[in-house]
């Protein structure tokens, strides 16, 4: 699941994202299926906390996996943090899944 945010108010550069975000679900899916794994995927102008709670919600989901991206104080201010809001919605676990090197940058 791809939540894709506004950036602009004409919604071209959204369409170009989607299209970005298309091609590499694309990429990912026909790795996945060729390692014997079934893949459904879905690609959407949305909020990305709304967006995960519904499709979680509507798949009957266990648990919802999510990368933790290292924005840092910035980011998190900027961007807002979907790890650390998702726990508080979703009808369901949440695992944080974040990038070793990533975090122990941000560590330091």
């Amino acid at each position: 699941v791809t939540a894709v945010g506004p950036f602009s108010a004409d919604g071209s550069e959204v369409s170009r994202e989607m299209d970005r975000v298309r091609a590499f679900h694309s990429d990912a899916d026909g790795a996945l299926q060729a390692a014997g794994l079934t893949v459904t995927t879905t690609v959407h102008a949305a909020s990305p906390i709304d967006l995960l709670c519904e499709q979680a919600s509507l798949w009957g989901a266990d648990c919802i996996f999510v990368g933790a991206w290292g924005y840092g104080h910035f980011g998190y201010r900027f961007f807002g943090s979907v790890p650390a809001a998702l726990p508080s919605r979703a009808g369901c676990s949440v695992e944080v899944v974040r990038d070793r090197k990533a975090a122990s940058e941000n560590a330091s």
